[in-house]
């Protein structure tokens, strides 16, 4: 291997590569090819050297030689500053391109692409940038904005906080200029920052709308909207307001007044709420949002409405219709609207309860969440008491498509603990089972018409922490989702039968933990086009992917299903500690009251429930409850010889409570069954035999039933 003391400069180095491409044949391949020989001879004194002789011998054929030299680049372990300076003489498509030919060399260009990043990005570079931006001539102006260009989103946070901290107006504008030179990276970061509560951060990001629309870069009516009221309320002499006035102008064409800044409002919302963002999302349906990151286009475009409705209540403070949309809308974009707190002290019950109803009817589900949470901290019961025999909005809400709404329906009924039946309290004992059900583990449910397949992928998934119940049935994979918040994800496919895949997602939007799943439709080969065309009749959760094989390609697939949970969605912990909440209020309502809950009615769901608890919970709940379907799971539970003693015990213990507060509730074929059990057990150890003897005993000293008196 040639090394040279000193190396050639890149344009020299360029100007080789291009000549050895022009003398190499079309069909050599061999040692002998000058410019083969050329590309071994090259000088290799720099990490970078290495890059273009690499990827310059795989161009000419010869990929066993440029592995040998990869394998080099490798071995010298670039250091940090080696490795950053690599990425700004090589470029990143280069590098990734030799990470593609060269396995090898994957860490080593993961390293410098990491490292790159962060020093185009430190604090003290970015200050650096800003200084020459606000003080420097032209062309370091124009230097610095290139350089800001590579730092992408971090570089336009920077910018920003720049213009909180400038203390001149001539400062300011330098770098407001800088955020519209910016666009479009800059472009959701400036939407967010003309809410700001920095009056300059506010100020200069209203007037780089305007310049923007000067310079023909803004096509959507959504900005106009954005500044429409303040350039209407907003007094004059005031930064902003001058500021929206400006730019109103300029996007808008004429100046705002109050009937086109109504109809503006009203239009840009239904847009907006209807899945329209104002600037472009990338592959995944996915969009800058401020400090959050990339998140789901539809969660970006509910906080935009949000913002909008706010400031459509603000212009018409006596509609009451606008008010509801303003409450709800922020209720629902939840903590993407910075530093907006829910304001619901202003409205009355009734009007919580109607802006609940259409949050409910709009299929808004953080909406519901937060006013059901409201409502239960009111501690009003009126929230309860229904019209014409139909629950209101809140008891509703039990039955509501998201789990997370659903709970916080059933915490705000048990807060306002009401003495009376109300229109769907039926619906408390099941929401409970409901609930009571989770085991605060992560689980997943798979269809496909090959079972083996199914629980193949339930096996990868087992791996990457998922428990997957596998099916080769479309309505098999429903069952879960009925019983249990636990489910948090899906996986169809597309060729799944009983019921095919459109119905199996028909049912599956339909069900309480279904509505926000995130659910991927698995397309058998040459079936990708039809796989997404189905996924398209949904909502983004769905998406469409080739049939997954291995554990690599189940994992990544689990991860981007994960990525698409709902912000709602509760997490394992969430759920661990919803399940034990409502065991708690099971076994008071068991012990306690009200009866009008029926948990009678709900025994079956309830022991299922509960066994995911302590094993003694569901016990001490059904000794309190006077059914004979209590009294025949107690003592089936004595009976079962595949329970621990321990529980068996237990059990026993119940069942001799029950009879002892309600009388022998068992028919004459169930006493029968229980002295089968003993007489069976005969040669059971000592200990088994006591649990069924006492069973026997509370038979036969307590034949005859008291008046019931639990609930």
């Amino acid at each position: 291997m040639n090394r040279f003391t000193n190396s050639m400069p890149r344009v020299q180095r360029c100007g080789v590569l291009v000549l050895m491409l022009m003398l190499a044949p079309g069909t050599m391949a061999g040692a002998a090819s000058p410019a083969i020989e050329a590309a071994l001879a090259m000088p290799r004194t720099k990490p970078v050297h290495y890059v273009d002789a690499a990827l310059a011998l795989v161009d000419l054929g010869v990929p066993e030689k440029a592995t040998a030299i990869a394998d080099e680049l490798v071995a010298l372990s670039p250091n940090e500053d080696a490795l950053a300076q690599l990425v700004e003489s090589a470029g990143s498509a280069r590098l990734l391109r030799l990470a593609r030919e060269f396995p090898t060399t994957v860490s080593l260009v993961e390293r410098a692409m990491t490292l790159a990043a962060a020093r185009s990005t430190a604090p003290e570079r970015l200050q650096k940038l800003a200084q020459r931006l606000t003080t420097g001539d032209l062309a370091e102006q124009q230097a610095a904005l290139a350089d800001l260009r590579q730092t992408g989103t971090a570089g336009v946070r920077f910018v920003i906080a720049a213009i909180a901290d400038a203390n001149n107006r001539e400062a300011e504008a330098r770098l407001r200029e800088a955020l519209v030179a910016l666009e479009p990276e800059s472009l959701p970061a400036i939407v967010g920052a003309t809410a700001d509560k920095n009056e300059a951060v506010a100020t200069q990001s209203i007037y780089a709308l305007g310049r923007l629309a000067q310079l023909g870069r803004l096509r959507s009516g959504t900005y106009a909207a954005l500044i429409a009221v303040p350039a209407l309320l907003d007094p004059a002499g005031q930064p902003a307001g001058e500021a929206a006035r400006w730019s109103y102008q300029q996007i808008a064409g004429e100046p705002a007044d109050p009937a086109t800044a109504v109809r503006l409002l009203d239009s840009t919302i239904a847009e907006l709420l209807a899945g329209s963002v104002p600037w472009r999302p990338d592959a995944e349906d996915r969009v800058a949002w401020l400090d959050e990151g990339e998140i789901p286009t539809d969660r970006a475009a509910v906080a935009l409405a949000a913002r909008l409705a706010a400031d459509r209540a603000r212009l018409t403070p006596g509609e009451t219709a606008a008010q509801r949309r303003a409450l709800r809308l922020a209720a629902e974009a939840g903590p993407l609207l910075i530093d907006t707190p829910l304001d619901v002290e202003r409205f009355t019950t009734s009007e919580l309860l109607s802006t609940l109803d259409e949050a409910l009817v709009a299929r808004q589900m953080g909406a519901a969440k937060r006013l059901c949470e409201a409502l239960g901290q009111r501690g009003d019961r009126t929230a309860l008491a229904s019209v014409q025999g139909r629950p209101t909005p809140l008891a509703a809400a039990l039955a509501a498509p998201s789990p997370a709404a659903r709970f916080a329906a059933l915490e705000a009924i048990m807060t306002l603990a009401p003495e009376t039946p109300f229109a769907g309290s039926s619906g408390v004992a099941e929401t409970l089972a409901y609930f009571a059900a989770a085991s605060g583990k992560r689980r997943a449910v798979v269809a496909t018409p090959n079972f083996a397949y199914s629980a193949e992928i339930a096996g990868h998934l087992l791996a990457a922490g998922i428990a997957a119940t596998p099916t080769n049935r479309g309505s098999d994979l429903l069952v879960p989702l009925e019983k249990t918040p636990d489910v948090e994800l899906a996986l169809v496919d597309l060729a799944v039968l009983r019921p095919g895949a459109r119905e199996t997602l028909f049912r599956l939007r339909r069900l309480a933990g279904g509505a926000a799943l995130p659910v991927a439709v698995l397309a058998p080969d040459g079936r990708l086009a039809e796989a997404q065309a189905l996924a398209e009749e949904h909502d983004l959760r769905v998406i469409a992917v080739a049939r997954p094989y291995g554990a690599a390609s189940v994992s990544a697939l689990a991860e981007r299903l994960t990525g698409l949970r709902s912000a709602e969605a509760p997490t394992a912990d969430e759920r661990a500690q919803m399940a034990t909440r409502a065991r708690g209020w099971i076994a008071q309502i068991a012990a306690n009251g009200p009866r009008f809950y029926q948990l009678r009615d709900s025994i079956p769901e309830i022991t299922a429930a509960l066994a995911a608890g302590d094993a003694k919970t569901p016990v001490a709940i059904l000794a309190t409850l006077a059914d004979p379907a209590s009294q025949r799971r107690l003592a089936a539970a004595a009976s079962n010889e595949l329970q621990p003693l321990a529980d068996r015990q237990a059990a026993a213990e119940g069942f001799a409570e029950s009879v002892s507060r309600f009388g022998l509730l068992l028919s004459e074929a169930e006493v029968y069954a229980q002295y089968q059990a003993y007489n069976q057990a005969a040669t059971a150890d000592e200990p088994i035999q006591r649990v069924l003897g006492s069973v026997l005993d509370t038979i036969e000293t307590r034949r005859s039933p008291r008046t019931p008196t639990a609930p």
